[in-house]
């Protein structure tokens, strides 16, 4: 387990899959904002659709968040299958999660939730005030409305809630601690040669008859690993908008927008509240409602008493977040509170300043105005910058689809050629090398991972009849007119055109045969009890090895490659005095032969050093938990669900 825990938590592509875990929990409910469009959708999950359009939002978020470390990864078509595969997954599951959620009927109270944001530092000004139109502005700019803003944040918050649920429930043993401290402390005793592959590398002939004939039985076996997918290449138009900062907006057309746009800039009234809360819970009986009712009634009459109301607040409010400060709620907008408070607080002015009771979801309150302030239209000086980013987006947006429509006429209009077309719009025929149907191997950067590509390059029109495609909208905004370059049919490669290739296959495999066959017979001698120096009479007496030892080889040192250290660490523990023998073919092509001769167990220290490295490894096993019980639970729920992909592999991959 000690080795799981460690390999689960590395490595780059580990990190990925338990991202893939843990993050539809914390994405649970985002989908259903942001999936207008319900048509061509990948799958559904008990009745709910996801559609292509979001699985290419969730596959751009997953390609950026690695940077430019992608290509570097998911290098062959079959990593990027298994991405793909893997994004989908994730849709799925973030929709079982949200299903599960709102199933267990967690939620987050809508005072919670101003609290939390109102504390938010990224929405405070330079005094630590919550400011709204620094969070409205925000949201604008991350393209939020505040009641999808809100929702997101609340099914966040329920996640949370349960994960936490999963990581409270989770413990570990002090004895299960020490054994995997004393594991990882444990040393071994071994003996060890490698056998060099580079011996057996100029003995491996397949000039003569025999090479020869082995050649061609080995082409005539393994057919399939020659074939030759069906491959185009394309000429394409790449139809982009325009750098709209190089777009130069007049004095005149800013104050016009300005003047027609003016409902745009207004702001709301805000309201500077405190409150006096005696709470109410959801699932209360009559009997504690009368006794709150009561309560409140009674800090009514003392306001009317005379009694000073923030002292009140601090000594009667049940609403713990604002008590200490008087019940000082902070600025208020139409739309942050339930309807009956805004009502009542709404309804405040600076001569009737404090409201009777007021009854909500979440108690009796007594509202008290300290501040307003009036809304009205923003000073054209505020939002110049934004308009001329507007303005600037708009002239953009116009010259390309004004380009567009050029463009796709004329190539509709002379459908044997894109020169014409190019020279309409004033852009330049492009090209691309071949590539394939199902994974579009080969294609530019700016047509990759568009689905719509690849359906029209291997379409009839395009790939039979020779004509112009239609004007192809991107996902990424831009559009594409493409033509058929050239066409490559699918078969099986001649064996003229990947000899070369089969003798580079055969070489390997024997010379690989030849160095693990010579180590298996040294392994032979030292199970018939040979010693290690008798044993090497197996092998030839030219093969340049020698025996080596290591005493008190620890998990994590260097002695040795990692690879080798890693395989003695996995011989089980001899059950006799005598030693273990094992064989392993290094990711070098070299053989090497273990001979395990001693465990020695590990020590746990006592020092402060051995304390953190108990708490280290708490935090990790807990972790460990956590995924597991995660993974585990997206099972169940996915085993249990109506799950419908209603579109094939193939398509998908494209």
């Amino acid at each position: 387990m000690l080795e799981a825990i460690r390999n689960r938590s590395n490595g780059p592509i580990a990190k990925f899959i338990i991202g893939l875990i843990i993050v539809p929990f914390a994405f649970a409910g985002v989908y259903s904002y942001f999936n207008a469009n319900t048509s061509n959708t990948v799958a559904s999950v008990n009745g709910e659709e996801i559609t292509l359009a979001e699985f290419n939002r969730s596959y751009q978020a997953q390609q950026q968040r690695w940077g430019e470390n992608f290509d570097t990864y998911f290098n062959t078509d079959e990593r990027m299958q298994q991405f793909r595969l893997t994004v989908l997954q994730q849709l799925i599951n973030q929709r079982l999660s949200s299903q599960a959620i709102n199933d267990m009927g967690l939620r987050i109270s809508d005072d919670n939730l101003r609290k939390l944001i109102t504390a938010d530092p990224e929405y405070q000004d330079e005094n630590g005030n919550f400011d709204q139109d620094r969070y409205n502005l925000i949201l604008r700019s991350r393209g939020y409305s505040p009641q999808q803003f809100q929702s997101i944040r609340k099914n966040d918050l329920a996640s949370n809630q349960f994960i936490q649920t999963l990581q409270d429930s989770n413990f570990v043993l002090k004895n299960e601690l020490d054994l995997n401290i004393r594991l990882q402390n444990q040393t071994r005793d071994i003996d060890y040669l490698v056998i060099p592959q580079s011996y057996y590398a100029t003995q491996v002939d397949l000039t003569g008859d025999e090479g020869e004939a082995a050649i061609n039985s080995y082409y005539d076996l393994n057919t399939s690993r020659f074939s030759i997918a069906e491959k185009v290449s394309i000429e394409y138009l790449y139809i982009t908008r325009q750098d709209s900062s190089t777009i130069v907006i007049s004095d005149g057309q800013i104050a016009d927008f300005y003047n027609e746009n003016l409902a745009n800039y207004e702001t709301n009234e805000r309201r500077h509240l405190a409150h006096i809360l005696v709470n109410i819970s959801a699932d209360a009986e009559q009997a504690s409602i009368d006794a709150a009712e009561v309560k409140i009634n009674d800090i009514a009459s003392r306001l009317q008493a005379g009694a000073v109301f923030e002292e009140l607040a601090m000594s009667d409010s049940e609403d713990a977040s604002t008590a200490e400060f008087g019940g000082d709620l902070d600025w208020i907008e139409i739309g942050m509170m339930d309807a009956a408070f805004e009502e009542a607080a709404f309804n405040l002015d600076e001569t009737n300043n404090t409201s009777l009771v007021v009854k909500t979801g979440f108690g009796f309150h007594i509202i008290k105005l300290l501040e307003i302030e009036k809304g009205g239209a923003q000073p054209l000086t505020e939002v110049k910058d934004q308009i001329v980013t507007t303005l600037q987006s708009e002239f953009v947006d116009d010259k390309f689809l004004e380009a567009k429509d050029i463009i796709s006429e004329k190539a509709f209009e002379i459908s044997d050629s894109l020169v014409e077309a190019a020279e309409a719009g004033n852009i330049i025929v492009l090209n691309t090398p071949m590539f394939d149907a199902q994974f579009g191997s080969g294609l530019p950067a700016e047509l990759r991972n568009q689905p719509s590509i690849l359906d029209m390059a291997f379409s009839d029109d395009v790939l039979y009849q020779g004509l112009n495609s239609e004007l192809i909208e991107l996902t990424d905004g831009n559009a594409v007119i493409l033509r058929l370059l050239e066409h490559q049919e699918s078969g099986i490669s001649a064996l003229a055109d990947v000899r070369e290739q089969v003798i580079s296959i055969l070489t390997n495999e024997r010379i690989r045969q030849a160095t693990e066959s010579a180590g298996n017979l040294v392994i032979t001698a030292l199970r018939e009890e040979k010693t290690a120096q008798e044993s090497l009479s197996t092998i030839p007496e030219d093969l340049p090895v020698t025996w080596q030892q290591q005493i008190g080889l620890t998990r994590t040192g260097t002695e040795i490659e990692a690879q080798l250290r890693n395989e003695v660490f996995r011989i089980p523990t001899p059950a006799t005095d005598k030693p273990v023998y094992k064989g392993i073919l290094l990711g070098t092509g070299n053989y090497a032969v273990i001979s395990l001769n001693g465990v020695n167990d590990g020590v746990n220290a006592n020092d402060e050093d051995a304390e953190n490295k108990l708490a280290e490894l708490d935090k990790k096993f807990n972790d460990y938990y956590l995924q597991a019980d995660i993974y585990n639970y997206l099972n169940y729920l996915d085993e249990k669900a109506t799950i419908t992909r209603t579109i094939s592999s193939v398509d998908f991959i494209q």
